[in-house]
């Protein structure tokens, strides 16, 4: 599902015309939407837990967070770019 969406996120980014690096930019915005979407989880399952941490806590845990997704995301898409714009054109 994933490298989907990352095929079709280079070829909206390379039609612009200052986008000098569509591959890379996809990749990161997959990170950042993944980012958002698990830290919204994490909110709403500490609303409703009513567990307090510092606020240093949560920027390590979101800062942990990014460079996981980031790995992971750079393993199975950037890495393998190729492979999938050729399964996808």
């Amino acid at each position: 599902m994933f490298k989907e969406i990352y095929y079709w996120m280079s070829t909206r980014l390379a039609k612009i015309k200052s986008n000098d690096n569509p591959p890379f930019n996809a990749y990161f915005l997959i990170v950042i939407l993944q980012s958002f979407n698990i830290e919204t989880l994490f909110i709403i399952g500490n609303y409703f837990a009513k567990i307090h941490f510092a606020k240093n806590a949560y920027i390590y845990t979101g800062l942990a967070e990014v460079f996981v997704l980031c790995v992971i995301n750079y393993n199975m898409l950037y890495k393998k770019r190729e492979d999938i714009f050729k399964k996808y054109e």
